[in-house]
C-alpha cells in the first residue's frame, strides 16, 4: 500500500495541508472561516503552543514512549488527565495524530486518535486541554465528524488498511476528550464527551460544501 501524499506544513507557525504539493483546506480552517469556531487571538500563542505540547504528550503516552522527565512544568499538570483516560477506557489505538483527507469533499485534517473502542466499534477522538473549560468546544462535534468521514473515505479507497474486525456496517463512535490541568468533576482530571448526532454529520458535510461554494465564487 503506497503512502499517501498528504503533508502538514507547520514551519514558520503555519498549519497548512498540501496534497500532491497543492494546498488543501483543513477542517479547523474550514470551520473557522464558516463561523463555527471561537476566534482566538493570533497575537498570544501561549494556549496554542501549550495545546500542541499536550497533544504530543498524549501521542507519546499512547505509543508507550513517553519519558515523563522530559515534560515541561506547564505540561506536567496535564499528565494525570491523559493517564486517567487510558486507564479508565483502555482504547485500542490504531492511529495517533493521523493525517486524513477526503477526496470527494476536498478537505484534510489531523485526528488525535482513532481505533477500536472497548465495545468493538471504531472511533475517532479529539483532545482539548484547558485549565477551566468544562467540556470541549461545540465545534468538536463537527470536527470529529469530518475526521471520521475522512478516515472512512481513506479506508474505502485503499489509502489506509481497514480497522481489524470492522465492516462497512459497523457503527462508528466520536468523542471529545477534555483534559484539565487539575482534578475537577468527580475528582477526575478529564471528561469524555460522546457525539451521537447523525445530523451533526450532515451539517459537517454541508459546511464543507458551503465553504467550497463560497471559495469558488458562489457559482
Amino acid at each position: 500500500m503506497k503512502p499517501h501524499p498528504l503533508i502538514l506544513d507547520e514551519s514558520n507557525n503555519k498549519h497548512e495541508y498540501r496534497l500532491n504539493q497543492k494546498p488543501i483546506p483543513g477542517t479547523t480552517n474550514i470551520l473557522g472561516e464558516m463561523g463555527f469556531t471561537p476566534k482566538y487571538s493570533s497575537e498570544d500563542p501561549f494556549h496554542r503552543n501549550r495545546g500542541r505540547a499536550v497533544h504530543k504528550m498524549a501521542q507519546l503516552y499512547a505509543a508507550g514512549t513517553l519519558d515523563i522527565s522530559t515534560l515541561g512544568d506547564l505540561i506536567v499538570p496535564f499528565y494525570p488527565a491523559v493517564q486517567e483516560f487510558h486507564l479508565q477506557y483502555k482504547p485500542r489505538i490504531i492511529h495517533s495524530e493521523l493525517l486524513v483527507w477526503h477526496g470527494g469533499l476536498n478537505y484534510a485534517g489531523q485526528t488525535d486518535q482513532a481505533g477500536i473502542w472497548k465495545c468493538g466499534s471504531p472511533y475517532v477522538a479529539d483532545y482539548k486541554s484547558s485549565d477551566t473549560t468544562n467540556e470541549p468546544a461545540e465545534y468538536t462535534d463537527l470536527q470529529t465528524a469530518l475526521y471520521m468521514l475522512g478516515i472512512q473515505w481513506m479506508i474505502k479507497t485503499g489509502k489506509i488498511p481497514p480497522f481489524p474486525g470492522v465492516t462497512t456496517s459497523t457503527p462508528w463512535r466520536r468523542f471529545g476528550i477534555m483534559l484539565w490541568s487539575g482534578p475537577k468533576a468527580a475528582g477526575l482530571s478529564h471528561r469524555l464527551i460522546e457525539y451521537k448526532s447523525s445530523f451533526s454529520i450532515e451539517v459537517a458535510i454541508g459546511i464543507v460544501k458551503a465553504y467550497h461554494w463560497k471559495k469558488n465564487g458562489a457559482r
